[in-house]
């Protein structure tokens, strides 16, 4: 696995990187769960947040921000999984 990536999804598994250091891939893991949490739950929502992602960097002419708005809406995405995890991994 490149050094660069933590981990990556495999079908039923998570494949850590383990060149990465101990806690951090105990944080990407958890952030990799919160993710699967959060998607099954609200999978409609978060594939249309993708799918809005991906046609706005395909449509560059579309509404300039546009993809501003996509890529800004993914974020806060992140930083709630993000967020997540980090509650998780203090209790």
């Amino acid at each position: 696995m490149p050094a660069e990536k933590a981990g990556e999804f495999t079908g039923p598994l998570v494949v850590m990187n383990p060149d990465v250091e101990p806690q951090d891939r105990l944080f990407f893991l958890t952030h990799a769960v919160g993710s699967i949490v959060i998607w099954s739950g609200n999978e409609r929502d978060v594939q249309e947040m993708f799918s809005k992602v991906r046609d706005a960097k395909k449509n560059r002419e579309s509404p300039p921000d546009r993809l501003e708005q996509a890529i800004e809406h993914y974020r806060a995405f992140e930083i709630h999984l993000s967020e997540l995890a980090l509650w998780l991994l203090n209790k």
